[in-house]
């Protein structure tokens, strides 16, 4: 192979190597804060006090229509 065309190769395969991380780095932040969104929305098997947004929107309406206020 020529010089010039090895480094076309090598230019290409460290192109493509810095996209392929991007890409991963891009996807694992999305996947992290669907995660955290879904344990902010229904709660955590991590903490027993905290049952999530949903549960306590509920809780709080059944006591608001308990009391009349709703």
């Amino acid at each position: 192979m020529t010089p010039i065309v090895q480094w076309i190769v090598s230019a290409a395969a460290i192109i493509t190597a810095g996209a392929t991380t991007g890409t991963f780095a891009a996807a694992l932040a999305v996947w992290q804060l669907a995660k955290q969104h879904e344990r902010t929305l229904h709660g955590t098997e991590r903490n027993d006090e905290w049952n999530g947004l949903v549960e306590m929107v509920a809780t709080h309406r059944e006591a608001l229509e308990a009391e009349g206020a709703l």
